[in-house]
């Protein structure tokens, strides 16, 4: 290991390699914490080496110190578990290779999966040595020795991404080591790659473009995947000027499709462009094949399951094929009964289906004070009768920051319902304004959205002060697509509304 300031990482790194190894190394390059006390408790030899801005010059002082037959080498932020520990050590003592490649599997702040290849198992003693100042390998010297490699599934767990500030600094620190090796061997296009990189990491969106676009047209497809170019085509798709260039867009990930077709990632995004553009059967087909690759293993950036599975659900339900959606979202809430997204997707179809004990009881559990899940939890209240709690759920939603044009809906068939229970008790017939609110209001949750607008504008013209009316005209009007006459009516209810509170010293 080679390692600077990592006391927070060290200890659960050298834990978790168990019993699998006889010695640790670790080369310290200028640690000023705990560190190096940290290494040596946990019995390992330190070495101090000053650090000369590269990598595989470190990374070989560690080796010219080990001992051993084989050499596995870790970051302070790779994890070992026990099946992978049990592998490793099944790989040095079968005498199949001189090297095993390991997929180093990484979490993303998205819920992706960054999954690479590096090896790292190899023979002692064959003079195999690290290159590359940045990102360093052995790989050109297990070609350059006729060595042999086998291709493995031991995965090591890399703990996630630092923090963007943390991430920045560090690209700051490559970029410039990457000048230099760029100006010494200016025909290593994997250079212009990494650089392209780091410059992103600091902002710098046109050179990382400038590179990445200059890496991907100096270099070919592998017969073998290339994660270089992998992520030269996902990083070039994700960047907001091509985003805002839909031709563009479509033309690059055509091209990622191309050169690598059935990727979950890249399926994923063609998915929710059809999805956009109201194409929900092609959508699907997509999803589809997205759901079925994630079930082996993905190099390159992994859409999460869980990701693909409420996609599916949504598509499905675009599509009016209700227990299909159901059932995926059912599967995504499974996979993760605590993530707010897959509770608040199952719950909106259970109310959809009117299937309203199994909305409660997924929408009860939920730990997130979302404005949505406030808004599901208002809807539900409403349906089971119980408007006093419906009310208090949608002051919840509107606290959270929920336009009221999203509450207006529910909150029309609310007061429809306390008016209705109203009529009830109260003696007598009621008056043409009210008679006007209460059909429309019956209209309006029927669907029959524009005679439901005829209504609530015959009961302004007979009570012009009334707010009420113009709130149910807004939501009528905006559930008939005329949005700019909807924020005109809403905001004539606010006036009105105002207006009674200054007579009424605030009272409603």
């Amino acid at each position: 290991m080679i390692v600077k300031n990592e006391e927070a990482n060290l200890r659960p790194c050298i834990e978790s390699v168990g019993d699998l190894v006889s010695e640790i190394i670790v080369v310290d390059t200028g640690s000023t914490d705990e560190t190096v006390r940290i290494a040596r408790e946990l019995g390992a030899r330190v070495f101090h080496f000053d650090w000369v801005g590269d990598f595989a010059a470190a990374r070989n002082e560690s080796i010219r110190h080990a001992t051993g037959q084989w050499i596995f080498w870790m970051d302070a932020d790779d994890r070992l578990d026990p099946r992978a520990i049990a592998q490793l050590k099944w790989a040095a003592a079968s005498g199949a290779a001189d090297a095993f490649l390991c997929m180093v599997s990484s979490p993303t702040p998205t819920g992706e999966r960054d999954i690479t290849e590096h090896v790292r198992l190899f023979r002692n003693g064959l003079e195999i040595r690290f290159s590359s100042a940045v990102h360093e390998t052995v790989f050109p010297d297990l070609v350059r020795l006729g060595l042999r490699l086998v291709i493995t599934d031991i995965e090591i767990q890399h703990t996630g991404y630092e923090s963007q500030e943390v991430r920045r600094i560090k690209a700051a620190r490559n970029l410039a080591i990457l000048e230099s090796q760029i100006e010494k061997n200016p025909e290593d296009h994997a250079l212009y790659f990494y650089r392209g990189q780091a410059r992103g990491m600091i902002g710098d969106t046109d050179g990382l473009a400038a590179d990445l676009r200059h890496y991907l047209e100096s270099t070919q497809p592998d017969i073998r995947f290339n994660i270089l170019r992998f992520w030269a085509h996902a990083s070039l798709l994700s960047l907001p000027s091509t985003r805002q260039d839909p031709a563009r867009h479509r033309a690059l990930l055509d091209s990622a499709l191309a050169e690598f077709p059935g990727h979950p990632r890249f399926l994923l995004e063609r998915a929710s462009i059809q999805m956009a553009e109201g194409r929900p059967e092609e959508a699907l087909a997509d999803l589809g094949r997205a759901h079925e690759a994630l079930k082996g293993k993905v190099l390159g950036l992994a859409p999460s399951p869980l990701q693909v599975e409420l996609r599916l659900a949504e598509c499905c339900r675009e599509l009016g094929r209700r227990d299909e959606a159901i059932s995926w979202a059912e599967r995504a809430h499974r996979r993760s009964p605590g993530d707010p997204g897959a509770g608040i997707a199952l719950a909106r179809l259970y109310l959809e289906a009117g299937r309203l004990p199994e909305a409660e009881a997924t929408l009860i559990p939920l730990e997130a004070d979302t404005a949505d899940r406030w808004l599901l939890m208002a809807e539900l209240r409403l349906r089971q009768a119980r408007p006093d709690e419906a009310q208090v759920a949608l002051e919840n939603a509107a606290r959270m920051g929920l336009p009221a044009e999203r509450v207006a809906d529910v909150a029309a068939r609310l007061q429809a319902a306390r008016v209705l229970a109203a009529t009830r008790t109260r003696p007598g017939p009621l008056g043409p304004h009210s008679a006007a609110q209460l059909r429309g209001l019956a209209l309006l949750s029927e669907g029959r959205d524009m005679e439901a607008a005829e209504l609530f504008a015959a009961s302004i013209q007979q009570a012009p002060t009334d707010p009420d009316s113009y709130r149910y005209l807004a939501v009528a009007l905006q559930k008939l697509g005329r949005e700019a006459e909807a924020r005109e009516a809403w905001r004539l209810g606010l006036v009105w509304q105002q207006r009674a509170a200054a007579v009424g010293g605030g009272a409603q």
